[in-house]
């Protein structure tokens, strides 16, 4: 593994650092695509965000699925600051997000009209369910804020992942350090983000 670059003041949660935090958002996406497979599985929507719409819950639980890829990808990209890697992750994370709003919009086109579904018209599992309890302005409430925090969470986390990316992209330098009194370097910034690399004034790539 190839010695971590300064990043400036990058950081994830407001307590970790960037790298560290994409590296574990990309971890959790891992572990969430197996609640995905499961879902695919057994048909049970209780293990995703959405799917009341059993086209677009279908849809969700296969590109959720693709987190165990692409969280991978993500995972690599971060300790091993691969920025190709990071840049699938970002995009993937991108993709999640719409298809997050279209689920959303399609799933709440079906409970806006759950107090007069009928079973059966068409087969849906969790719309039998919802109707003959009454809980249709429940699950409508419920859904409504588990689907604000949801996007709010997965918009945060790329957010930071793309602006690690970013900052990687910057290629910038390596502290090195030679086993001295590490106070004479506390006040240096070794990485201005505003600034960018030093190097690339140097080699023509600077615009």
């Amino acid at each position: 593994m190839p010695a971590f670059q300064d990043l400036g003041d990058a950081e994830c949660c407001i307590c970790l650092p960037a790298r560290h935090g994409v590296a574990l958002i990309a971890t959790g996406m891992i572990a969430y695509s197996f609640l995905y497979m499961m879902s695919l599985l057994q048909g049970d929507i209780r293990w995703q965000a959405g799917g009341y719409d059993p086209y677009a819950g279908k849809l969700q639980a296969l590109l959720g699925s693709a987190g165990l890829l692409f969280g991978a990808a993500g995972l690599q990209g971060a300790l091993d600051s691969k920025v190709q890697y990071l840049k699938a992750f970002t995009q993937y994370q991108s993709v999640k997000l719409v298809v997050l709003v279209l689920v959303f919009l399609l799933d709440q086109r079906l409970l806006v009209k759950c107090e007069d579904w009928k079973a059966g018209m068409p087969a849906n599992l969790a719309m039998d369910h919802l109707a003959p309890q009454g809980l249709c302005p429940t699950a409508r409430l419920s859904y409504t804020v588990g689907f604000a925090v949801d996007f709010v969470v997965m918009a945060y986390f790329w957010k930071v992942s793309k602006h690690f990316m970013s900052l990687l992209e910057a290629n910038p330098s390596c502290i090195m350090n030679f086993g001295g009194d590490a106070k004479f370097n506390s006040e240096v910034k070794y990485y201005d983000p505003t600034v960018g690399e030093p190097g690339q004034y140097m080699s023509g790539q600077a615009p």
